[in-house]
């Protein structure tokens, strides 16, 4: 899994590297919002850990554009601990919000639940399996049946068969 660091302080981000590959993690650290959308277009990312506070912009905006076209989990991490900043960045997509200082195994842990949530609830659907033949249409993961647009009454066994067919 590729979670995605945007943060313009490098120790941060190798504390964050550190204790996200012990975990099996893979980190992708960007120190700009520019090295950060360019990264996305290179690589997938599961899960993003933003700074608010960015040499070319703002982790809030970066944030608010993510949301536009990712569905992954989003969580700032940044020294802005005023509860309007908290709540900004929460309207604006993030899931989470980190201050700092922070401890970097709460993070990881965070960032575990987070992945763990988003595998199970959050990613997109998969496409159903479709097959239309003629007039009889079969839908593999509702388990329907039409013919000529009129539902069939089939067992397991039979909509088994006729799938295999």
């Amino acid at each position: 899994m590729n979670v995605l660091i945007v943060d313009d302080e490098k120790e941060i981000s190798d504390l964050l590297t550190l204790y996200l590959v012990g975990e099996d993690l893979h980190a992708i650290c960007c120190a700009s919002v520019a090295e950060a959308l360019l990264a996305l277009k290179e690589q997938s990312v599961d899960l993003a850990l933003l700074d608010v506070m960015l040499p070319d912009g703002d982790g809030f905006s970066l944030c608010r554009q993510l949301r536009e076209t990712y569905n992954f989990p989003i969580l700032m991490l940044t020294a802005r601990v005023e509860d309007r900043d908290k709540i900004s960045g929460l309207a604006f997509g993030a899931d989470d919000y980190i201050t700092k200082p922070f401890n970097p195994l709460e993070v990881v842990a965070r960032v575990k639940a987070q992945l763990r949530r988003y595998r199970k609830y959050g990613a997109a659907p998969k496409e159903e399996e479709r097959l239309d033949i003629g007039g009889l249409s079969i839908c593999r993961q509702s388990h329907t049946c039409t013919l000529n647009g009129k539902p069939l009454c089939l067992t397991p066994t039979e909509f088994s068969i006729l799938w295999i067919l």
